[in-house]
């Protein structure tokens, strides 16, 4: 049966997803993927944007990997500790692990992984999760430390999250990591359980099986990621049998897939959440009273039913419900209000103007709001304009 995983992406102001999930794979054969672009095989590189992230988890694994319970599992690390003090986190690494050319996984790769992150020259991707590390140290072969400047608790977990090792070997003598096209555009090194083997740029890029992968052998001969932009063309061609699995972030497109008996969908909760992420240096948005308000003029529960066909929930903060062992739902909500938004904004000094702009101070409620020009979020964001200016 070919297998369709449905993922139905969510509205702005936050809310939590739901998402799907196929079934484990049988051993051995292929599954064909779609992606949006040609990848960038490194996962530090800056341009090594979201089509790239599909192949470089398979190809680059990092110290930690999500477990089933979404906390921070062993992966390149066996196991870690952490100080007293929360500024020393010590790993200790797998022994016998190869990479993909047969040479020896070690701390030294690690260390030179981290130290070109930290190298504010080069601008690595995910530079920013970790502003509080300050150096990585070799102690042995099978042992590196983390020293930080302020204590992260999330440390073990981001680094299980498109934070791939590369191999120092592979660049030597390269003053620029980020030139070196035979490795981040051709045949990367990695240690995963998938390597390249072929890749034709514009069309597709196939993985095959590594059979030294030290996780043990993957249940899929190979995977190959197709380069799809248009979801409408992802969606024909999972129908006519030339994709075997996709992701579809548009609820008006699941119409056409559901009661299909060669098609099976699934859901899962997913982590992800969207948000209206306010300016605070904008005078008119540093006020309090103006973002409750912001809350409370939008109708989230419509826009998930009507918008979103019912594939989300309204978010209570940052932290979605796939997180249970995280997740709290007792925390204070802005409910769909729109007598109290104009309350708290007239508490907070806003009159209407000639046109019925509201106005405080001689200075008009008035601000852009940017948005992705891809997906639903065009027609999201032309609702929450019409919800704000009601």
């Amino acid at each position: 049966m070919k297998r369709f995983r449905l993922l139905l992406l969510v509205v702005a102001m936050g809310a939590a997803a739901m998402a799907p999930a196929g079934a484990a794979p049988p051993a051995g054969g292929a599954v064909i993927y779609p992606i949006l672009a040609d990848p960038t095989f490194n996962p530090w590189h800056p341009r090594a944007f979201v089509e790239s992230v599909f192949p470089n988890r398979v190809i680059f694994p990092g110290l930690t990997r999500p477990g089933r319970d979404l906390r921070p599992a062993p992966d390149l690390a066996e196991r870690w500790e952490l100080s007293r003090d929360g500024l020393t986190w010590t790993f200790f690494l797998r022994r016998g692990v190869k990479w993909h050319d047969g040479r020896d996984f070690t701390a030294e790769d690690v260390k030179f992984t981290f130290d070109l992150v930290l190298n504010p020259r080069l601008g690595a991707q995910n530079r920013g999760v970790y502003s509080a590390l300050r150096e990585v140290q070799v102690v042995n072969p099978t042992t590196v430390r983390f020293l930080l400047r302020a204590p992260q608790a999330s440390l073990a977990t981001v680094l299980g999250i498109n934070s791939g090792i590369i191999p120092k070997h592979a660049f030597d003598g390269v003053a620029d990591p980020w030139t070196l096209d035979a490795f981040n555009k051709r045949a990367p090194i990695g240690t995963g359980p998938y390597r390249v083997q072929t890749y034709v740029p514009g069309s597709s890029v196939t993985l095959t099986r590594n059979d030294a992968y030290f996780g043990g052998r993957p249940n899929l001969d190979s995977v190959t990621f197709k380069v799809l932009p248009d979801p409408n063309t992802q969606v024909a061609q999972l129908l006519s049998g030339e994709l075997t699995l996709a992701i579809v972030d548009n609820p008006a497109l699941v119409a056409g897939l559901q009661g299909r008996p060669e098609i099976e969908i699934t859901q899962i909760p997913q982590v992800q959440f969207y948000w209206l992420a306010v300016n605070h240096a904008n005078p008119i948005l540093n006020d309090k009273r103006l973002k409750q308000a912001m809350m409370h003029a939008v109708d989230r529960p419509a826009m998930v039913r009507g918008f979103l066909q019912g594939y989300a929930r309204p978010a209570t903060g940052m932290i979605s419900p796939a997180l249970s062992y995280y997740y709290r739902a007792n925390v204070k909500d802005y409910p769909f209000d729109r007598e109290q938004a104009r309350k708290l904004l007239s508490e907070a000094g806003w009159r209407p103007g000639p046109d019925r702009v509201l106005v405080k101070d001689g200075r008009r409620a008035s601000f852009t709001m940017a948005f992705p020009t891809v997906q639903m979020f065009p027609g999201l964001a032309a609702l929450v304009q019409q919800y704000f200016r009601e």
